[in-house]
């Protein structure tokens, strides 16, 4: 009987329980989603950059990140981390924010794959 409950309670929790699997991020992911989320800003507030265009979907196919994933609660989680960092970066000193996010997203990267920003 008791093999039944378990039983039961597991076909009843599977979709719950493949669905988050399914928006989980590695280590790898959760970099992409940051990374993202401070280039985003950085075209945002420093002169002259811009996105390099289809470079945010080259890098989340790089990092495998499926589409439900960047549709879902820990990819939205990571990009609030990467916003965090990046306004608390830019209030200390736009101009060092600046000249790190160019060289962790620009023409050689050092966080992603593809490059981020252009000038």
């Amino acid at each position: 009987m008791r093999m039944i409950i378990v039983g039961a309670a597991l076909i009843v929790c599977f979709p719950a329980l493949t669905a988050r699997a399914a928006t989980e991020l590695n280590g790898d992911q959760i970099v992409v989603a940051m990374a993202v989320d401070t280039a985003l800003f950085a075209a945002e507030k420093c002169a002259g950059f811009r996105i390099v265009e289809g470079s945010i979907f080259a890098n989340r196919q790089d990092a495998g990140v499926g589409r439900e994933q960047a549709l879902g609660p820990e990819w939205k989680k990571a990009m609030y981390f990467g916003d965090i960092n990046a306004k608390d970066g830019y209030a200390k000193n736009p101009t060092e924010f600046c000249e790190r996010a160019w060289l962790m997203l620009g023409l050689h990267p050092s966080s992603v794959k593809h490059q981020l920003l252009e000038k």
